[in-house]
């Protein structure tokens, strides 16, 4: 149990962009906020969580640098690690059947840490 309590101590959020839940002329609808959570103690790696939704039939999405996953909805969730530090746009795009809604967010991907560092901040030894 106490190594589950410090992986998620080394997870920071990273807030999405919100767009207003309006009709778009191709009859997707834009508004559904979702989270990344990039960790410190792993050069690049991002995990993604999309809103609750219980009409979600699928899941796609863009990574910003080429990855794409998709989902039927049983795993919505996602991990990718970027190979490079930089900003990464994500777009994420739940299809609901007649409709898909699109929500997207800039991810700062930091530079790598000091192996050091990032053994402690993995251990927990960092606060």
């Amino acid at each position: 149990m106490p190594i589950i309590v410090r992986l998620c101590l080394c997870l920071l959020a990273v807030p999405a962009l919100v767009y207003a839940g309006s009709p778009q002329s191709d009859g997707s609808v834009s508004g559904d906020q979702f989270d990344c959570l990039i960790n410190p103690a792993v050069s690049g790696l991002v995990s993604c969580l999309p809103p609750e939704d219980h009409t979600a039939q699928g899941y796609r999405w863009d990574m910003g640098d080429g990855a794409v996953y998709n989902s039927d909805g049983t795993e919505p969730y996602i991990y990718h690690t970027y190979s490079e530090p930089g900003e990464y746009t994500v777009t994420l795009t739940i299809n609901r059947g007649q409709a898909s809604a699109h929500s997207e967010t800039v991810l700062s991907i930091p530079e790598p840490l000091d192996d050091d560092i990032s053994r402690q901040l993995a251990r927990g030894h960092l606060r």
